[in-house]
């Protein structure tokens, strides 16, 4: 069955809903101190309630690098009832932590993050770690 990708799995376009179409159910940033939406029970509680209103799915727009959390997200999704679909890109580097990796790296790292959160799932530290390293290329085999 072709879909839509969500943070449990696929789902049928049809069974989408109503959509909102830009939240950020966890963030962090330091371009808003103080302003994090990080506490998971509370997140979950606001989700049931945009649930209640008829809202059937919500696309997190969390960019790398800003708390996106694909394990929290699906628990989430699983609590309140949501279809939720998570996003992948950057943004502007006002909201990266100071000395954040993605700023000096070639376009090419910044791509196979990218890549690599759309074929095989989003880092669950959000790429939080070291620089992320391009896979070996070479004849498939």
């Amino acid at each position: 069955m072709p879909g839509v990708m969500t943070v449990r799995g696929p789902v049928a376009a049809g069974e989408l809903g109503r959509v909102d179409a830009h939240e950020h159910l966890f963030l962090r940033t330091p371009a808003l101190p103080g302003d994090d939406f990080w506490d998971e029970e509370k997140s979950t509680a606001e989700a049931r309630l945009v649930g209640e209103s008829g809202i059937r799915t919500v696309v997190d727009l969390t960019p790398v690098g800003l708390g996106r959390r694909p394990s929290a997200l699906a628990r989430l999704a699983e609590a309140s009832g949501l279809h939720v679909i998570a996003a992948t890109g950057y943004h502007r580097s006002a909201h990266d932590p100071s000395g954040h990796w993605a700023r000096p790296v070639d376009a090419d790292v910044l791509v196979d993050v990218l890549v690599q959160d759309l074929t095989t799932g989003i880092d669950d530290r959000d790429w939080s770690g070291r620089t992320p390293r391009r896979p070996a290329s070479g004849p498939a085999s």
